[in-house]
């Protein structure tokens, strides 16, 4: 955990930043990475030359006739030559840099340096100098690299690219993933899954060799995005906890150009909640759903990504569980019906505040088979408020009990329960029901479709939770609204110039 005075530093990082003109949280953490990423070469280029030494081997020196390059050198020059030198020397130096397979150099190619004033840069390198940003102490290093991207939850649109670290956690605990297997998100953004996937088998493996710790980095974590600023915020995300060749592709998995194989033991997810994709983009060859509803089209994705009993874990929309198009009941009979749908765990409304209000659910399955129960948690609140402001809230948080909660009484596992509290809440907000039952509902996978009507007042739906959804679906018609009639402007002021 970090300290206070360190929070304090970056806050006051944010804070030069949005001073500066950079008011847009994606873009100053992005020209942040940079500079830590230019802080870190040379920490790596020192320790390979003195390993290299100490071994008699001969070594190359990455900055060979660019020694300016160097982080030492950059931090100690005048502003206006410290700009100039990032812009005209550097950033050229980085996009030439041999990738030999690392991924962040790779996404470094069409990176842009945009910091406009030397003031603002000269305070983000003082700053950035000050930070423990250290190759051998991954826990804080991690930690502040989180602390930079919880600034994105509070960006509007951006949040979406960032689901909360202790939700995170919490699915990583359910699927609960292994020493040996081939973990993936294809829809990555900061890569939070990759990272606490790594941590719970770096957990495991403690005490244990230098090589098994870093057999799991690598090819056994893998992410996709269709957003190179994403690839490049996961990538460093994946670094500064200590993954050593972190792997993370721009692709959008969706489309044609991306072709899904079963090769991951499990899938960690939370794909954009709505939206479309255009029909002629999908690839049909691997997506049969007759949809292009990309929160239907995620779900049978990870599917096809995963081998026979892999396991999956992705974030829906609650709407996933009950729409009534051909596409939804599809869908849920496929993950009924040919495969084993473990667990749906239901989500208040205010998880994703500021950006959404739309109501969510987790899907826990694995790759083929059939299903016989289903475990049904509900979720009345996370650790955090449900308003806009998310601020800390620990008496209303049942979220820490879903996975005992699963284990013990959807799987039958026997073990003591943490407290008699665990136990209480876990048994009030649990319901198991058989597949069959399941099947005879003609598929809904909504919890409150199998309660009995005198179900007392304490397990019906809030109706803040209704109002909430409302909310939401409003704001996504004006937006597609929106966007129909920029498009309509679009075209007629084209027709115009034609003319």
């Amino acid at each position: 955990m970090l300290s206070d005075s360190l929070k304090v530093q970056i806050d006051l990082l944010w804070s030069r930043f949005w001073a500066g003109g950079i008011a847009n949280p994606l873009a100053a953490i992005e020209q942040i990475s940079y500079l830590i990423f230019i802080k870190r070469l040379e920490e790596v280029d020192n320790r390979e030359q003195a390993s290299a030494k100490r071994n008699g081997r001969r070594f190359k020196s990455r900055f060979k006739g660019h020694g300016a390059c160097r982080w030492s050198a950059l931090r100690h020059l005048p502003p206006e030559k410290m700009l100039r030198t990032l812009r005209d020397r550097v950033f050229p130096f980085l996009k030439k840099l041999p990738t030999n397979g690392n991924t962040f150099s790779e996404a470094m190619r069409d990176a842009v340096f945009a910091i406009p004033k030397a003031s603002l840069l000269r305070e983000a390198v003082k700053i950035i100098d000050e930070l423990p940003f250290e190759t051998d102490n991954w826990d804080t290093t991690g930690d502040l690299y989180e602390h930079l991207l919880s600034e994105l939850s509070l960006a509007g649109k951006n949040g979406q690219f960032r689901t909360s670290r202790h939700i995170i956690s919490a699915i990583v605990r359910l699927v609960a993933p292994v020493p040996g297997e081939r973990i993936c998100d294809p829809a990555a953004g900061t890569a939070g899954f990759l990272v606490e996937a790594y941590t719970h088998v770096r957990r495991q493996l403690k005490g244990t060799s230098t090589r098994l710790l870093e057999s799991i980095d690598g090819d056994r974590l893998v992410g996709f995005d269709f957003d190179t600023t994403m690839v490049r915020l996961g990538l460093m995300n994946m670094m500064l906890h200590g993954v050593r060749h972190p792997e993370i592709r721009y692709k959008d998995t969706l489309s044609r150009s991306f072709t899904p194989s079963a090769e991951f033991n499990v899938i960690l997810a939370n794909p954009p909640f709505t939206g479309s994709i255009d029909d002629s983009e999908v690839n049909r060859d691997a997506l049969t759903l007759e949809t292009t509803k990309t929160e239907l089209l995620f779900v049978e994705l990870c599917l096809a990504l995963l081998v026979p009993q892999g396991r999956g874990a992705i974030i829906v929309p609650e709407g996933v569980l009950f729409g009534t198009s051909k596409a939804h009941v599809e869908l849920r009979r496929r993950l009924v019906d040919e495969n084993v749908l473990q667990a749906v765990i239901s989500l208040p409304s205010g998880c994703f505040r500021p950006y959404t209000g739309v109501k969510t659910a987790i899907l826990l399955f694995t790759r083929s088979g059939r299903t016989s129960d289903v475990f049904f948690f509900r979720v009345t609140g996370d650790g955090f408020t449900l308003d806009d402001r998310r601020q800390p809230d620990p008496a209303h948080d049942d979220l820490q009990y879903v996975d005992q909660a699963y284990r013990i009484l959807g799987l039958g596992l026997r073990e003591e329960w943490r407290s008699k509290e665990a136990e209480a809440v876990a048994v009030d907000r649990s319901l198991v029901i058989s597949g069959d039952r399941i099947r005879a509902s003609g598929f809904s996978l909504r919890a409150a479709s199998y309660m009995e009507h005198t179900v007392s007042d304490e397990h019906s739906i809030d109706p803040r939770e209704l109002l909430d959804e409302l909310e939401a679906i409003e704001k996504q018609i004006a937006f597609r609204l929106r966007k129909v009639s920029t498009g309509i402007a679009k075209t007629r002021r084209q027709g115009r110039m034609k003319r």
